[in-house]
């Protein structure tokens, strides 16, 4: 006899308690393999035999499509706490891990420890070099409107653009900003 003509109605009333995804995928393969047990149980043990694995087969598909819903059904999103106290645990074992690795081979710890360090000051370096130069303004720079600048060319540039020291002398006298 073929497995359709052998289906059985109870066992896919049984069935249908699984989501359709589970059933496309296990249904034939369960209904055969009960099939199998439901034959072999006949033989050995009778119409007995055949009730207690109704019953068995009753109570455990009901359990295992209980179970199988449950796991596919969607899960309400964990809060913000609950997500950062899954990553910090996480991160606590990598730690763990780490410090572990880190003291079977202290030669490499030492070589790791001072490359970090090395990385790090030579980040801190250059920060403070662009700091200094680009990003910080010079002194007394902080209010344009107040700086004067001294230019001594005449309007076609035949002059040279520096100033005589009798120039300075006279605008140090004259001057209250400077």
């Amino acid at each position: 006899m073929s497995g359709a003509a052998r289906r059985s109605r109870a066992f896919d009333v049984l069935l249908a308690l699984f989501p359709r995804a589970f059933r496309d995928g296990f249904g034939d393969a369960m209904h055969d393999t009960f099939v199998d047990q439901r034959d072999d149980v006949r033989r050995r043990a009778g119409r007995l035999g055949v009730m207690r694995l109704w019953i068995w087969t009753a109570v455990r598909m009901t359990a295992a499509a209980w179970r199988e819903r449950r796991a596919s059904a969607p899960r309400p999103m964990a809060s913000v706490r609950e997500r950062m106290a899954g990553v910090v645990r996480e991160m606590a074992v990598d730690a763990r891990l780490a410090v572990r690795g880190l003291r079977r081979q202290p030669a490499f710890a030492l070589m790791a420890i001072g490359a970090v360090a090395i990385g790090i000051g030579a980040v801190a370096t250059i920060f403070s070099a662009l700091n200094a130069m680009t990003l910080r303004p010079l002194a007394g720079t902080a209010d344009g409107a107040r700086l004067v600048g001294i230019d001594r060319r005449s309007p076609d540039f035949s002059e040279g653009a520096s100033a005589s020291p009798a120039f300075l002398a006279h605008l140090r006298e004259r001057s209250r900003t400077l």
